[in-house]
């Protein structure tokens, strides 16, 4: 983990943290955000997290200040951005549908899901929407989309810290729907992704951070199986 301001640089096609270098071309997932720190319900501090890696290394860089943070970031998207953003694009031309928390990405459509409405039971509901029937924001470090005309309709967010590549997705959608396209891979020309094939040693698109598994349960999932557990050995364990 890289800590200090003279451990990240940029420089001669690579990106480098600490001991660990990149090749540009080879970085497949990026992310970033910040980290409160609170004792006793009060924030008394907050830390800067940066992660990128390609498929097998991943480096973090881990600052204090929002100014250095701000550097780090802006030097890595001016790097990575371009080559990140063909990357994803060729993986949906490929017919590819990546995840990005709470959000399905197939390169002409984005399918978001709502809660059955009560918890645990039901099925939630999944609406899929053309990248012209939605719009989206950023707000509490995540990524928001929403469709524009189904006020009743799911939502799905996707963090810019917890999942690989959200600013990159953003990116994407914004140059997509300024230029009235249909397609995400629409963004690009056939020969920027031969040139991708051609230079990047795995064209995989990575979306998701260690420990932040899909099917992880939450807080109330977990309850609600210990209860049953607990009922479970109730009627069946000797009285």
């Amino acid at each position: 983990m890289a800590d200090m301001d003279s451990e990240f640089k940029v420089e001669k096609g690579f990106v480098v943290s600490g001991i660990q270098s990149f090749p540009i071309e080879d970085i497949s997932r990026i992310s970033w955000g910040a980290i409160d720190t609170k004792l006793n319900g009060v924030n008394v501090g907050t830390k800067y997290v940066i992660y990128f890696g390609d498929n097998e290394k991943l480096a973090t860089v881990s600052v204090g200040t929002s100014d250095y943070f701000d550097t780090v970031t802006s030097q890595l998207w001016e790097a990575v951005a371009y080559p990140l953003a063909v990357r994803i694009a060729h993986a949906l031309k490929g017919g590819q549908a990546l995840n990005f928390g709470g959000i399905v990405v197939s390169d002409a459509k984005v399918s978001l899901s709502k809660p059955s409405g009560v918890p645990f039971v039901g099925k939630p509901t999944i609406r899929s929407y053309g990248w012209g029937q939605i719009d989206m924001q950023s707000q509490n470090g995540r990524l928001w989309l929403y469709p524009i005309n189904d006020e009743k309709g799911p939502s799905g967010s996707s963090s810019y810290i917890e999942n690989y590549n959200t600013a990159v997705l953003a990116h994407l959608i914004r140059i997509a729907k300024s230029k009235n396209l249909n397609t995400i891979s629409d963004v690009f020309t056939a020969q920027e992704y031969a040139t991708f094939e051609s230079q990047a040693k795995s064209t995989q698109a990575y979306t998701q951070l260690p420990g932040d598994k899909p099917n992880k349960l939450s807080i109330g999932q977990m309850i609600a199986t210990c209860i049953i557990v607990l009922v479970v050995l109730y009627f069946t364990l000797p009285k």
